[in-house]
């Protein structure tokens, strides 16, 4: 009999986890239906703002504005993952360009060459989490976009090592990398932790992975 209530009790964990699970994701994808397109993204880049100093909020709403004025949210988390891919494949074009002109400072190249790699593990972190997006494994997806961040910001960082040594790659490139991850990561932290997107929960801030 004992036993007979311990198989039953895991096969109820077995099966109520994820459904529980899916409920949850269910009842956040819903409390975007009564906002329209514009009003998700504004309220997107809100709450973005408010949790990121550093936060470009005019960039938030361009970059989402423009190819997404009337998606729902998980379609906005797509365009912010693509953008985001798209920008790390032409910074590692960027720093290609620039290691074929064969720097003679070996730090310089050293450097450029440890970017060409984080920005390589970046389109792939980015590849994953859009997958992982569609097909609404938003856990997922917020994690990709966790390591697609760490790569950006180790390859600026790197430039830091060693005094008198400013980076080459364009000022505004890893800005706009860094900004459409954690565009993408407050889409998935709503929807892996359900905030209503209407006007009824002004304060509602969904979790921002990275600063």
């Amino acid at each position: 009999m004992g036993l007979s209530i311990t198989n039953f009790l895991v096969t109820l964990i077995i099966i109520g986890v994820p459904l529980l699970y899916q409920l949850q994701t269910v009842r956040s994808e819903a409390s975007t239906a009564t906002a329209t397109g514009g009003q998700i993204v504004q309220q997107i880049c809100n709450r973005a703002a408010e949790s990121i100093s550093s936060f470009d909020y005019d960039f938030c709403l361009t970059s989402l504005q423009s190819k997404g004025a009337s998606a729902d949210i998980k379609r906005l988390g797509i365009i912010a993952t693509s953008s985001a891919r798209s920008k790390a494949k032409d910074a590692g074009k960027k720093v290609d360009k620039l290691l074929s002109k064969s720097p003679d400072d070996l730090y310089v190249k050293t450097r450029l060459r440890d970017c060409k790699e984080m920005y390589s593990e970046a389109m792939d972190a980015l590849k994953e989490a859009e997958r992982a997006i569609n097909s609404k494994n938003y856990m997922d997806g917020n994690e990709y976009l966790n390591a697609a961040l760490d790569s950006i910001v180790t390859c600026e960082d790197s430039w830091q090592e060693e005094p008198g040594h400013v980076s080459p790659l364009p000022s505004d490139q890893n800005q706009h990398l860094e900004q459409l991850c954690q565009i993408g990561l407050s889409i998935t932290s709503s929807l892996i932790a359900p905030v209503h997107l209407d006007h009824d929960t002004p304060d509602a801030k969904p979790l921002i992975m990275k600063e």
